[in-house]
């Protein structure tokens, strides 16, 4: 099935995109709600920091039997 759509509808469901992704990053709020909000990212890009690091720093390994395995796809439980 082909879709025929027009430039300006085109255009249109763009600006309405970009728009919407505008207001998620903050555009409609207050110069203070602004700062909190862009305090509280920060805050949150630190603790993905922080817990991505515990992951690569992690270097113990727990050993389960095959029941405790069980419904994990085989991709997974492939060894290396």
């Amino acid at each position: 099935m082909v879709w025929l759509i027009s430039v300006d509808l085109l255009n249109c469901l763009i600006m309405i995109k970009q728009v919407k992704e505008f207001e998620r990053n903050g555009v409609k709020l207050s110069q203070s709600k602004r700062k909190e909000m862009e305090k509280l990212k920060s805050h949150m890009d630190a603790l993905n920091l922080k817990y991505l690091q515990n992951l690569n720093d992690f270097t113990k390994f727990l050993l389960l039997g095959e029941d405790e395995l069980a419904g994990m796809p085989f991709e997974f439980l492939k060894v290396s």
